[in-house]
């Protein structure tokens, strides 16, 4: 930042300073969203610990000769068929291709109409 205010200050820009006051309210923000993130960092982290401590006790209720395999990690892709579940239908016109072809043909079609 000091690098910043330096190239600033060679350029003739006017320094900008705050009161003790703004800098009192600008800590006590800093403060806040500090406690803010760490809450929720903490919380994420409950949340994996307890996936995780989940999915240990399920690979230690399989069968012993299942155990190992469920241990392994599943790198297989995911189907390119699986149809993924939205909260909104789809919008339509939304993400379709228009082709060469396809413009070609409007094109013609619209030329045609005019000559008639």
């Amino acid at each position: 930042i000091a690098l910043h205010a330096k190239i600033l200050e060679a350029r003739g820009e006017a320094k900008y300073e705050r009161s003790a006051e703004q800098m009192a309210k600008d800590s006590e923000i800093a403060k806040t969203y500090t406690r803010n993130m760490f809450r929720r960092h903490i919380e994420e982290s409950k949340w994996l610990t307890k996936k995780i401590k989940l999915r240990d006790q399920a690979i230690a209720a399989l069968p012993v000769e299942l155990q190992e395999e469920g241990r392994e990690m599943d790198y297989r892709p995911a189907p390119m068929d699986r149809h993924i579940w939205t909260e909104f239908p789809p919008i339509p016109g939304f993400g379709e291709v228009e082709h060469d072809d396809d413009k070609k043909d409007t094109k013609d079609k619209k030329a045609d109409k005019k000559r008639k």
